[in-house]
């Protein structure tokens, strides 16, 4: 009997602290995405979003995918098929924002034949809003800018996309053709910031000539 009561105690004991523990790591969770989502809006209102975004560490980036993700889910009119695919993409976030080469990634090839196949028939900037952004509140929204197109570019222009997924809309609200992304060796490339989850390397310009 008197072992019983000390197994019960010692269980009750466990059970908790497992509690507290898994509370405190929610409240540390918490704690850190509202770090990051704050990191994030005092960077991006000084820079591109893309610089802004490269600054953050890997764990930010992470956590701002995923609250990016479930805004998507929330505030974009998707079906049940779309938003079970965002749901897989934010299940694997950690496996493509860690990949040193995005384009050779199975994980990013997976999401972006999954994009190609589910969202190709959505207006253009919603499906820029949702793949190639971080934006996170109707705010966010209401401020983003897509990468605009150009004459063609020039010497010390930043480039603002990648050929290999690409998201030139440069028509507000959408429904025209996309504009092509045009490798360019005058524009300041960067190895980060364009693409889908902002995870492709920006070499290129938004142009509507050669």
């Amino acid at each position: 009997m008197k072992k019983n009561i000390i197994f019960l105690s010692f269980a009750l004991f466990l059970i908790i602290a497992c509690t507290k523990s898994q509370k405190f790591q929610n409240a540390e969770q918490n704690r850190m995405t509202s770090t990051a989502l704050e990191n994030f809006k005092d960077i991006s209102a000084k820079t591109e979003q893309k610089m802004a975004y490269s600054l953050l560490t890997i764990e930010e980036r992470i956590i701002l995918a995923e609250e990016h993700i479930d805004f998507c889910i929330s505030y974009f009119n998707l079906n049940n098929n779309q938003i079970y695919i965002l749901q897989q993409i934010k299940m694997k976030l950690e496996l493509m924002i860690n990949s040193s080469d995005p384009e050779t990634n199975v994980n990013v090839i997976w999401m972006e034949d999954q994009i190609t196949n589910n969202f190709s028939t959505m207006d253009q900037e919603e499906l820029a809003l949702i793949f190639s952004s971080m934006v996170c509140s109707e705010e966010d929204v209401d401020g983003w800018l897509a990468p605009s197109p150009t004459g063609g570019g020039g010497a010390g222009v930043d480039c603002n996309c990648s050929v290999s997924s690409n998201y030139c809309t440069g028509i507000s609200g959408g429904g025209g053709a996309w504009i092509p992304c045009k490798t360019k060796t005058n524009c300041k490339d960067s190895s980060w910031g364009c693409g889908s989850l902002l995870l492709y390397a920006c070499k290129g310009i938004c142009s509507i000539f050669g």
